[in-house]
């Protein structure tokens, strides 16, 4: 894998299956592993386009 200056590194804790009937107030489990993976700068990119600079933008107006 060759890594690019825009390139990123993700953390993520995975999500259980049954979180949708899970209640909200619930703590995660601790000693679940995380997942740490790379993205390409085009992923990053592509996903500020289509929902983070939207989001932003409407946070912005208020």
């Amino acid at each position: 894998m060759v890594l690019r200056k825009n390139d990123r590194m993700v953390i993520a804790r995975p999500r259980r299956i049954d979180t949708s009937k899970s209640l909200p107030t619930q703590m995660p489990e601790p000693n679940r592993p995380i997942e740490v993976r790379w993205l390409s700068g085009d992923v990053v990119n592509k996903e500020f386009e289509n929902s983070l600079k939207q989001r932003w933008s409407r946070l912005s107006t208020k």
